[in-house]
């Protein structure tokens, strides 16, 4: 299995297993975090130098800003328009294309010096994270999103 296929499945399993996916969408609502750099983050399977990491950041503010969201956008948008199929076809793509963007940090990340490491062994990088995005109470939020 490629290393992108793990982090997708980690991240499903652990946004529907737990609390991380309702913590997740929370964050994202009121922060703007991206929900991949979270998941990331808490996978632990990479380690790297501040610069790679940075370069990570900044691609999903990227992401964020010029894909994700406007598409999240027209997704609730369609929703409360009861169209149930155009909505379903927008949530299919939107799912699409956060695993493209998942598979875009891990190149950006690797092509920036960082390198995959055993399960946990990786950076914590969660709290530097959620600051950079301006979250508070930093510690009571990782507490809520550790599978």
């Amino acid at each position: 299995m490629s290393i992108e296929n793990e982090f997708w499945d980690y991240g499903v399993e652990a946004f529907t297993g737990s609390k991380v996916g309702e913590t997740c969408i929370a964050l994202q609502d009121a922060h703007g975090t991206d929900s991949n750099v979270i998941l990331l983050c808490l996978w632990r399977r990479f380690k790297g130098p501040e610069a790679a990491w940075n370069a990570v950041f900044e691609l999903a503010e990227t992401w964020q800003r010029d894909v994700l969201r406007p598409m999240r956008n027209v997704r609730r948008t369609v929703k409360a328009m009861n169209a149930p199929q155009l909505y379903a076809d927008i949530k299919k793509t939107e799912l699409k294309t956060e695993r493209e963007q998942q598979d875009a940090l891990i190149a950006c990340f690797t092509e920036q010096g960082g390198e995959l490491v055993e399960q946990g062994e990786g950076d914590d990088m969660l709290g530097v994270y959620l600051t950079r995005c301006g979250v508070e109470d930093v510690k009571m939020q990782i507490s809520c999103v550790k599978v």
